[in-house]
């Protein structure tokens, strides 16, 4: 799967959704190379998660923290307010993130720049959660479950003569 413009939070975690526009969604459970352009070797891999269908302008400030952004109200954590009627002159608040929905749709049009595909025209996306998958970890042909109980079997759908391998998709 190519994460070309974040490729790097994908690898760090802070980046553990993708909105993606597609005729069929990846398969959840199943594990996919992460790469950082097409015909790019790979650098991880992830495991999708979930799945859901939703139009790009329905992302909220949490999905949006989840696409890897960092608000640029609070650097993801806290804002300090200064007041000068509190003896102790400031307190932290949670920040609401209210700059992360802009900064999503200035990244979304950086990438989708085809009439029909852009922030303004709210196309139908997929919203695939994933995982980092570890280096080595395998996926079973068959159900894209991880590891093996036993030669031949997959710990997650139990298929005898199954067996784990690598899923190069």
């Amino acid at each position: 799967m190519i994460f070309q413009h974040t490729w790097q939070q994908v690898l760090d975690g802070t980046k553990t959704q993708t909105r993606r526009l597609r005729a069929q969604p990846p398969y959840v459970g199943r594990t996919y190379a992460v790469q950082p352009g097409r015909g790019k070797p790979a650098v991880g891999r992830i495991r999708i998660t979930a799945i859901r269908q939703q139009r790009v302008q329905d992302i909220t400030a949490e999905d949006a923290l989840a696409e890897g952004l960092v608000c640029p109200d609070c650097n993801n954590g806290w804002i300090t307010v200064y007041s000068a009627t509190d003896m102790f002159g400031c307190s932290e608040v949670e920040c609401g993130h209210a700059g992360l929905i802009d900064e999503y749709a200035q990244l979304w049009d950086t990438i989708h720049t085809k009439p029909g595909t852009r922030w303004a025209d709210n196309p139908l996306v997929w919203v695939l959660e994933f995982e980092r998958v570890g280096e080595g970890e395998t996926a079973c042909s068959k159900c894209g479950g991880a590891g093996t109980i036993g030669p031949g079997i997959c710990s997650r759908c139990g298929g005898a003569g199954v067996g784990c391998v690598s899923d190069e998709n």
